[in-house]
C-alpha cells in the first residue's frame, strides 16, 4: 500500500484502477494532491505498468517462441527461417522493454510480419516475457483479417502446449507465479482479456481509441493498396489525432508501433517516419546507392536503430531466398506492375517514382537557371492566378504561375520547332482581397518590364455570384490597366491538368531554379484532382494547369476577352 502526506494509504486495487482512468481524470486528480504524492502515486503507476525483471527461468525469445508456437499456428507447415524474422523479433523485444519506444516497420506481403507481430508476439509478453498484464490495441483496415489474427491468437493461448507452460498450476492452492496468465475471461474474437487484467483488443482503422489504455499500440496495415487518397489522408489524421492520446498515462509511454508498406508518400509509415519513429525498412531486393530523391524525401535510412540494426545486405539481394523463390517474386512484380511494385515491393512510394501527374523524377534534369533561359526562342509567356482570399494557416493560396513558351528550333531544315515550357517563378502567398491584388499589380508592373510584349495576365474568374462577383469586379477595376484576362474553368481539376501533365511527362517542361521550387513540386507531386485540404493544397497546380493549356492551345475553358491598353499589345 501506498502512505500518502495525509497519512491516507492507497490500495493497489485503488492504484490499478487508476489505469482505466482517461490521463484528464489523472491530472485533475494530480491537482489536488501535494507535488510528493503526485510524484509517489506516478511511480506507484510506473512499476505496475512496466515489464517485470526477466527471471532466469525465463529465457525463451520472441524468435525461439515463435518457432515452438509455429505447428499450433500452422498445422502441418514447416517454419522457413529468415533474417528479417529474427530483426522483427529483436525490434519488437526491445519495444516490450522501453516506453515510449516508436516504431515503423515496412515489409513486402506474405513475409509473416501480421503473424509474428499481432500473433506471437502479445502471447510472448504475457508467457514467456512474464508480463501477464500488458494490454495491447491492435487495428488495422480490414476486419476479416482482424478476426483471423485474432483466432490464431486464441488458438495459441488455449493450447495445452501454452497452457502447461504459461497457464494456471493443477493446483490452486500451491505456491506459483501470480504473473503468469491464467484462462481467458472473454471469447468475443475482437477482445481477449485474462485474470492478470491483461488485455488483446482488435478494431479496424478509425474504431475504438477512446477511453483505451494500453501499453501498446499497433497499426497493421491502415490502408490497403486500393484505397482512394482520402482514406490514406483520413488514415493519417486518426493515427496522429485520435490514436496518438491513447495509452497508459502519457508520463508512462506507451509503445506506438506501425508496420506496414509503403502504398503512398502520404501514408502512416510515412507520416511515422517524419515524426521521429525508429525505422525497420526491408525491400524484397536492397537497394543500391540512394538517389538524390531518396535522400530528400526520406526513403532512404542509412542509420541505425535504436538496437544498432541497419540492411545486412549487399545491393540486389532478396530478402527472403529461404522462402522466396527469385522468379516467383520477380513475377509477382511482373503481375503488379511499376506503380504496386515500386510500393508493395520496394517500399518506395509511389508519388516518389511513377505514379501521379507530376512524378519528380520526370524533371530531376529540366532544372536551368535564369541566365540560361533560351530567350530567343521564347514567343510567349503567362502569368495565371488562382485567386484567394484568406489569411489564416487553413486557408488556400493565391498563387501566380509565370510559364514561358518555349520554341525549341530544329537542326533539320523544314522541321517546325518543338514546344516546350518553362516555369519561370511562381509567387504564392495567403493575403485579403486587397493586398492580393497589390500583390498581383505590383508583380505584374514587374512581369512587363521583364518580358515586354511577350507578356500576358490571366486570372482564373471565381463564380458569378454572391461574394465572387464583387471580387472580380474588384479585380478588374484595379487590374484593367494591366490588360487583364479572365478564364472561367468549365472542367474539373484532374482535366484540366492533364495538357500540363502529358507534357511533363513528355519531358518537355522545364523550371527555372529558385527558393519556390520546394513547395512547388512538393504541391505538384502529390496532386490527386481531389479539392484541397488543410494540409494538401492545389493553388499552384491550378495556375500551372490555367497558364499550359493557354500555352498550349489546350481548350478547357470559356474565355474573356482582355481589358485595358494592355489588350492592344
Amino acid at each position: 500500500m501506498l502512505l500518502l502526506s495525509t497519512g491516507e494509504r492507497l490500495t493497489a486495487e485503488e492504484i490499478d484502477s487508476l489505469n482505466s482512468a482517461t490521463d484528464s481524470e489523472i491530472e485533475e486528480l494530480f491537482l489536488s494532491l501535494p507535488i510528493q504524492d503526485r510524484e509517489a502515486i506516478l511511480e506507484a503507476l510506473i512499476a505496475l505498468n512496466s515489464p517485470p525483471e526477466p527471471t532466469t527461468e525465463q529465457t525463451l525469445s520472441l524468435y525461439e517462441f515463435g518457432k515452438l508456437a509455429w505447428a499450433i499456428l500452422r498445422p502441418g507447415e514447416v517454419f522457413i527461417d529468415g533474417e528479417h524474422i529474427r530483426v522483427l523479433c529483436a525490434h519488437l523485444e526491445y519495444a516490450t522493454d522501453t516506453p515510449n519506444y516508436k516504431l515503423a516497420v515496412m515489409l513486402p506481403p506474405n513475409c509473416g510480419k501480421s503473424i509474428w507481430s499481432t500473433v506471437i508476439w502479445p502471447a510472448w509478453v504475457w508467457g514467456p516475457r512474464g508480463w501477464a498484464a500488458a494490454r495491447f490495441l491492435f487495428t488495422t483496415y480490414s476486419q476479416d483479417r482482424s478476426r483471423d489474427d485474432s483466432g490464431k491468437f486464441e488458438r495459441l493461448v488455449r493450447s495445452e502446449w501454452y497452457q502447461s507452460q504459461w497457464g494456471p498450476p493443477d493446483d490452486p492452492k500451491s505456491d506459483y507465479d501470480a504473473r503468469r496468465i491464467v484462462a481467458l475471461t472473454s471469447d468475443a474474437l475482437s477482445y481477449f482479456e485474462n485474470t492478470a487484467g491483461g488485455q488483446r483488443k482488435a478494431a479496424g482503422v478509425g474504431g475504438l481509441g477512446t477511453g483505451e489504455h494500453p501499453h501498446f499500440v499497433v497499426v497493421d496495415d491502415a490502408n490497403k493498396a486500393e484505397d482512394p487518397p482520402i482514406a490514406f489522408r483520413s488514415a493519417i489524421a486518426w493515427w496522429k489525432g485520435q490514436m496518438s492520446s491513447r495509452g497508459i498515462v502519457a508520463s508512462i509511454g506507451s509503445r506506438r508501433i506501425a508496420l506496414g508498406q509503403r502504398l503512398q508518400m502520404d501514408d502512416v509509415p510515412g507520416a511515422c517516419i517524419a515524426l521521429g519513429y525508429d525505422t525497420v525498412c526491408l525491400p524484397m531486393w536492397a537497394w543500391s546507392l540512394p538517389t538524390k530523391e531518396d535522400i530528400e524525401r526520406k526513403t532512404w535510412f542509412p542509420q541505425p536503430t535504436a538496437i544498432g540494426w541497419v540492411d545486412w545486405r549487399k545491393p540486389g539481394e532478396l530478402l527472403w531466398p529461404e522462402g522466396i523463390i527469385e522468379a516467383a517474386a520477380r513475377e509477382l512484380e511482373t503481375t503488379l506492375g511499376p506503380i504496386k511494385a515500386a510500393a508493395q515491393l520496394h517500399q518506395r512510394p509511389i508519388r516518389a517514382l511513377l505514379n501521379g501527374m507530376f512524378p519528380r523524377s520526370n524533371i530531376a534534369d529540366k532544372m536551368i537557371d535564369w541566365e540560361n533561359v533560351p530567350w530567343g526562342e521564347i514567343d510567349r509567356i503567362i502569368r495565371y492566378w488562382d485567386k484567394a482570399g484568406g489569411e489564416s494557416v487553413q486557408a488556400d493560396y493565391t498563387a501566380g504561375v509565370c510559364i514561358a513558351r518555349w520554341l525549341k528550333k530544329s537542326p533539320v531544315v523544314g522541321v517546325k520547332p518543338e514546344v516546350r515550357l518553362i516555369v519561370l517563378n511562381v509567387v504564392r502567398g495567403r493575403w485579403n482581397a486587397f493586398e492580393r491584388n497589390k500583390v498581383i499589380r505590383q508583380t505584374t508592373e514587374s512581369d512587363i518590364k521583364t518580358f515586354g510584349g511577350k507578356f500576358e495576365l490571366w486570372i482564373e474568374a471565381e463564380s458569378m455570384s454572391g461574394a465572387g462577383v464583387e471580387s472580380r469586379q474588384l479585380s478588374q477595376r484595379e487590374l484593367t490597366d494591366l490588360g487583364v484576362r479572365f478564364d472561367k474553368p468549365d472542367k474539373a481539376k484532374i482535366i484540366r491538368a492533364r495538357g500540363f501533365s502529358s507534357a511533363w511527362y513528355g519531358g518537355l517542361v522545364y523550371i527555372v531554379t529558385g527558393s519556390w521550387n520546394s513547395y512547388y513540386l512538393d504541391e505538384l507531386e502529390v496532386f490527386d484532382g481531389e479539392e484541397s485540404t488543410d494540409d494538401k493544397k492545389d493553388d499552384c497546380v491550378d495556375g500551372s494547369s490555367g497558364a499550359a493549356n493557354k500555352l498550349l492551345m489546350v481548350s478547357t475553358t470559356r474565355a474573356a476577352p482582355p481589358t485595358g491598353g494592355r489588350s492592344k499589345v
